[in-house]
């Protein structure tokens, strides 16, 4: 995998790009179904596996495209023929080949609406949830999408910022329906990602890899943690399904140095200030709301919606933290409880006390978990302000990223400064926290129920309706469908429509037994009968010579005469 992810980042040409990005894909795969055992493990794998060959078969035929319209791959060549002006007009394919490298990108980057498949990737083991899904595989779809920047016209721009930023609400939504640690993490991988499209498709990419990396560390913090819960709990109990919420409770006392750390880096992923998804955060809604200022001023409004949706996502971010929060310090209560009157079906609590009996962890398992938490602080990015200008990673992308910079990006209303501007978005942002974080401080109905000791029944009938709403299983179901359609339709045409191919088959067969006929009695006979010549040239030989003195002799006068002869003969000629 990490040969692949080099080759990947290192690739000059577009077709070694995809070959070492198709190879990524198929390690993931082999690695989600690694506990084939279990039937559906190995359902999830092939899951993954269809949805990203939807995207492998969208970017394949975004490189036909473009072969068909430039004659290269080589990436420098490409840019320098896509620096002239009207380079669209000139190779109109071109704008489809860019579309088919973002639907590509959307697919193995879990966007809408192709993201399902992601919360299905954990099966996996955790550090491979924790490498590959949460900070590698999946979002170096922005560094793809980076690389495939001239081939978008900068009316599509708008586009993947709305994809991202619809994709970063739905998956914060969906993940408050979420009792699975690694299932909501999965969402929320989903939704930090969608923030990262949004800053790409308004131009903010140095933002867009800003945030790449905060939430790569802080989220590989959460994984991590996930399996050192795993793995005590199963070293101590011997259980499989451990990766609910109500069993990590008892984990702030029995382990308070990893359950800190996990605290730090989900307060980094709330976007508290002075962590590092604040910043990156920041970085990410001011551009965003720069552009839609400049659009709407225009009488553009619809560009108002993406940050909406991105201040939306900040709020519900918080509030599926909190809600995390509030399952695994109340379970810490229950765990204690002798009284808990709690029904199955709405918080499982039949192996509460699993958490109690874990195992103490490796040393080196919780140094990897504290050092990815400390990372998570923003002391590490800018020890000295809020203003994410002033981070050396920052600048540093925005280093890095010049070269990609285009010409369609619009410049802020001269009303509104940029610092200004930075501080409007922090105070929103700071104040959707303050209002998720309320539920800390006094859990809603919308929450936990205290008398029940349990998530209340309505939030669970809400919060299912609602993501059932959002048709992210239809849309699974439809594509599985669509693909067992297609797939018989294959079937029934290599069946009835290639008939002529098993005719020619059959006539090769038959021309090769002639073939093999006319080896084996013509070329092998002819062959054969030159051998029984030489052996009996050789047996008339042996029986010349056989010691007798007299025999030499008489032979020698017979050829000498028949030698003086023919001599005598020709001579007379």
């Amino acid at each position: 995998f990490i040969v692949a992810m080099a080759g990947l980042i290192v690739a000059d040409n577009l077709l070694v790009l995809f070959m070492f990005w198709e190879l990524v894909s198929f390690i993931s795969y082999l690695f989600i179904g690694f506990w084939y055992q279990e039937a559906k493990n190995a359902q999830a794998s092939q899951k993954v596996f269809l949805i990203n060959k939807l995207g492998s078969i969208a970017f394949l035929i975004g490189l036909c495209l473009l072969w068909n319209e430039l004659g290269t791959f080589d990436l420098a060549t490409l840019q320098k023929r896509m620096c002239v002006d009207n380079a669209f007009t000139i190779h109109p394919g071109l704008s489809l080949a860019g579309l088919c490298f973002f639907c590509g990108i959307v697919a193995k980057s879990a966007q809408f609406p192709l993201l399902h498949w992601l919360p299905s990737a954990m099966a996996a083991p955790t550090p491979i949830s924790a490498l590959l899904h949460g900070a590698t595989m999946v979002p170096v779809g922005i560094y793809i999408f980076l690389r495939m920047a001239i081939f978008c016209s900068p009316s599509a721009f708008p586009w993947v910022a709305f994809t991202g930023a619809f994709t970063a609400c739905i998956g914060a939504y969906a993940a408050l329906k979420q009792h699975d640690m690694k299932q909501m993490l999965a969402y929320s991988t989903i939704s930090h990602i969608g923030y990262m499209f949004m800053a790409m498709g308004v131009g903010a990419y140095e933002a867009g890899f800003f945030h790449l990396t905060t939430h790569a560390l802080g989220k590989a913090c959460l994984f991590l943690y996930v399996g050192a819960v795993v793995y005590g709990i199963r070293k101590g109990n011997g259980k499989t399904q451990v990766n609910m919420m109500y069993l990590m409770g008892s984990l702030r006392k029995k382990k308070p140095l990893v359950f800190y750390a996990w605290i730090i880096a989900m307060l980094s992923l709330m976007g508290i200030p002075y962590f590092s998804v604040f910043l990156s955060k920041g970085a990410v809604l001011t551009s965003t709301v720069a552009l839609a200022l400049a659009h709407t001023h225009k009488g553009h409004w619809w560009y108002g919606m993406m940050p909406v949706l991105g201040f939306a996502t900040v709020l519900l971010t918080v509030l599926y933290m909190s809600r995390s929060v509030v399952f695994i310090w109340r379970c810490s209560m229950l765990h204690r409880s002798k009284n808990c009157n709690v029904q199955a079906e709405n918080f499982p609590v039949k192996n509460i006390g699993l958490a109690n009996r874990s195992m103490p962890l490796p040393w080196r398992m919780q140094v990897s978990i504290v050092v990815l938490a400390l990372l998570s602080l923003g002391i590490f990015y800018n020890a000295a302000s809020l203003n994410y200008n002033d981070s050396w990673l920052f600048q540093y992308f925005a280093w890095a990223t010049q070269t990609q910079k285009t010409n369609f990006l619009p410049t802020l209303p001269l009303a509104i400064g940029q610092a200004t501007l930075q501080r409007w978005v922090g105070s929103g942002s700071l104040l959707l926290i303050v209002i998720g974080l309320i539920s800390l401080i006094k859990p809603w109905h919308f929450f936990v129920a205290y008398k029940q000791c349990a998530p209340l029944k309505h939030y669970n009938n809400f919060s299912t309706h609602a993501y059932d709403s959002v048709w992210l299983n239809a849309i699974t179901a439809m594509l599985s469908k669509k693909w067992m359609e297609l797939s018989q339709a294959a079937a029934y045409f290599d069946q009835n429509l290639l008939g002529w191919a098993n005719i020619t088959g059959k006539i090769y067969v038959v021309v090769g037994h002639i073939v093999a006929w006319i080896d084996h009695v013509c070329v092998d006979g002819v062959v054969h009968l030159f051998y029984i010549i030489f052996v009996w040239i050789n047996h008339q030989l042996k029986a010349i010579h056989n010691q007798n003195t007299q025999k030499y002799i008489l032979w020698t006068i017979i050829l000498f005469f028949l030698f003086f002869v023919i001599f005598f003969y020709i001579n007379i000629d």
